[in-house]
């Protein structure tokens, strides 16, 4: 801002005022203030671009702050909905399985810690979110996606279809949007826990927020 800076008029009632106190100017004295307000304005230009610096400064920091977001996170911040990560260290000793250790490590009622898991009839490919501590009926799983029998698919292949790695398989922010299906035993729960994409990285969010950023169903998926 030229807030801090004296106009033209104000260096000329400077000038004005030093003669009148007595102050021997010389001829060349107005050519001297008006350079220096020239000099004064030039350096007021300055003081803008140095702000706009400071915004791509900001701008940047906050990329930086999302530049290890996974696709699950940027799936649900371009959905505006409300979200926490939660983070833990993986044991890859661990023999509980994934879900079951997220809950031990986050202190979590298993039933609220999700696992993604997805079948196949060997055409169609669908996702099935349930609790860590409960298993998959495939029957209900097939009647749920509208297929007549599914299988598991193989890990390898639930990497290559998803993006991400087993143990890091979000419902959000898969290569490519499956029909997905949430176990009927979550959808009124307030705070659940999905895989962020990463081992050891857990979104919470409510149940309806998952079923809307995933255009998910709720069904009965356990026996």
């Amino acid at each position: 801002s030229n807030a801090y800076l004296p106009s033209a008029r104000s260096t000329r009632n400077l000038r004005v005022r030093g003669n009148r106190s007595g102050t021997s100017a010389s001829p060349d004295g107005g050519a001297e203030a008006l350079a220096a307000c020239r000099g004064n304005r030039r350096r007021a230009k300055r003081r803008p671009r140095a702000s706009r610096v400071g915004a791509v400064g900001r701008k940047s920091r906050s990329k930086g702050a999302h530049a290890g977001a996974t696709p699950a996170i940027r799936v649900l911040d371009r959905a505006g909905l409300p979200y926490e990560t939660v983070a833990y260290t993986h044991d890859e000793r661990s023999e509980l399985g994934f879900g079951l250790e997220a809950a031990a490590a986050l202190g979590e009622d298993p039933a609220a810690v999700l696992k993604t898991l997805l079948v196949g009839d060997g055409r169609a490919v669908g996702v099935c979110v349930i609790p860590s501590d409960r298993r998959l009926d495939l029957k209900s799983a097939a009647h749920a996606l509208g297929m007549k029998r599914v299988a598991l698919i193989e890990p390898s292949d639930a990497e290559r279809m998803t993006g991400y790695v087993v143990g890091g398989i979000s419902p959000l922010g898969q290569k490519k949007r499956l029909p997905t299906v949430i176990d009927a035993s979550v959808e009124e729960r307030d705070r659940v826990l999905v895989s962020a994409g990463r081992r050891g990285l857990s979104l919470v969010l409510a149940a309806a927020d998952l079923a809307r950023a995933t255009g998910a169903v709720f069904a009965s998926l356990t026996a």
